[in-house]
Formats: structure tokens, sequence, C-alpha cells
């Protein structure tokens, strides 16, 4: 008879690998749905300081859910979380169409593309 180790079971799973994955996108999706608030009148830099939150909160994304994936032993896990990450950056500025002060940008879908890709770099 074959063992469930802590590392494979599924409650092991859930609580390490699920939970903060959805808590992620939960902490995402709220942060999406705050009115923008200027950090600085000056636009380049707060262009630049929200496009590098932009690529360190997706590039986390990514590894939350690649270890996710690993954990489910779920084979390709690398690309399907590239997918999964791109596809959750879509979903939320679609939802930032409807959010007062806020807009959905395709340009926003590439940053974070480009933060999922960066850590997927990193992790190879």
């Amino acid at each position: 008879m074959k063992k469930n180790l802590p590392g494979n079971s599924p409650k092991f799973i859930f609580i390490t690998g699920f939970v903060p994955l959805l808590l992620w996108m939960l902490i995402i999706f709220y942060f999406s749905s705050q009115p923008r608030i200027p950090i600085t009148t000056n636009y380049a830099v707060s262009f630049a300081i929200f496009k590098t939150l932009h690529l360190i909160e997706y590039a986390l994304l990514y590894f939350l859910w690649i270890r996710f994936l690993i954990l489910m032993r779920v084979k390709k896990s690398f690309l399907i979380a590239l997918g999964a990450t791109i596809l959750f950056a879509g979903s939320d500025e679609i939802h930032q169409l409807f959010v007062p002060t806020r807009g959905g940008m395709f340009r926003d879908v590439v940053v974070d593309a480009i933060g999922a890709c960066l850590m997927f770099i990193l992790l190879q």
C-alpha cells in the first residue's frame, strides 16, 4: 500500500498550493476594484511605478500557479501556468472596465504577461 506523504496529500496541496494562489488572485481583484489613486502628479513616474507593480504582481501570480500545478503533478505546468496567468490578466482588465476611474487596457495585459514571462525565465 502506497503511503500519502505530506507533500502529496490533497490537504497539503490545497493549503499550500491552492489557498495562496486563490488569496493572491483575490488581492489583485480587490485592488483592481479600487478607484485609481494618483501617487504623484508626474505622469512618467506614476506610470513607471504602476507598471512595475504590474510586473511584480503577475510574476508572483505565475509563481503561485506553477507551484500549485507542480504540486498537482500537472504535465506542461510551466505553459499552463503562463496561459492561466495571462487569462487572469485579461479578465482583470475587463473587470476594470466597470470600475469608476479605472479602465481596462490591453497594454496592461502585455505588461502582466511580461511579468509572468520574466518569472518563467527565472525559474528555468
